[in-house]
């Protein structure tokens, strides 16, 4: 055998012990878990369809190497959300929300810390006047100048401030989608390139900018 075919039977050899090494380890980390079929290397148990009849309303899949509980039908899904609302109720991770927010805020926070953040916000609002009628009349005397404000654009003005938001939104998006996508070698690419792309995170302020 040539040493350069001698070379990739072996490299073949190792990959496939390395997938079957770390199939193992998350099947045999997953006893707290509902069954479920056994997941294929890479591509987990994506191409497999009904598996509600064999496993029941409550199962466990691999989208990939990404671990999913699927609920399926009306009281699971039912006993989960409504019935134990307090172990089910939290959001689920984002990559975005991970890096730009770490956990903080209202909107990406989960748990106690969410609690303590809305309750300390619905006081800061009702101490600055919110559900106070005075509040109220104050914010339709300024939604009325912000109409007057519009018409009196006669549509110029207007539509190129909207054409610049939809277009910034485009972008944003995108940059959203490509940070979840590219989250996993973020984390774990070495040298240059994990600074290149440490370096991306001032995209959304770059594209938000005001043109000079």
């Amino acid at each position: 055998m040539e040493p350069l075919g001698a070379t990739t039977v072996f490299l073949v050899i190792c990959v496939s012990c390395l997938l079957f090494f770390s199939a193992w380890r998350k099947m045999s980390g997953s006893g707290k878990l509902p069954p479920g079929p056994v997941a294929f290397p890479i591509i987990g148990n994506m191409l497999q369809l009904n598996l509600s009849a064999k496993y029941g309303p409550v199962f466990t899949i691999y989208l990939g190497s990404l671990r999913v509980v699927v609920l399926y039908g009306q009281e699971a899904v039912k006993e989960a959300l409504i019935d134990q609302g307090d172990e089910f109720s939290g959001r689920g991770k984002l990559a975005l929300a991970d890096k730009l927010a770490k956990g903080t805020g209202i909107i990406f926070s989960n748990g106690e810390r969410w609690k303590q953040l809305r309750r300390f916000a619905l006081t800061t609002l009702r101490n600055f006047g919110m559900g106070k009628k005075s509040v109220e009349e104050r914010i339709q005397e300024e939604a009325h100048f912000l109409v007057e404000r519009l018409r009196n654009t006669h549509g110029g003005d207007l539509l190129h401030v909207i054409w610049k938001l939809s277009h910034i939104k485009t972008l944003l998006f995108l940059y959203f989608v490509i940070l979840t996508l590219v989250q996993t070698p973020y984390n774990s690419s070495p040298g240059v390139a994990n600074l290149s792309l440490r370096r991306s995170q001032n995209l959304p302020i770059y594209i938000a900018k005001e043109p000079q």
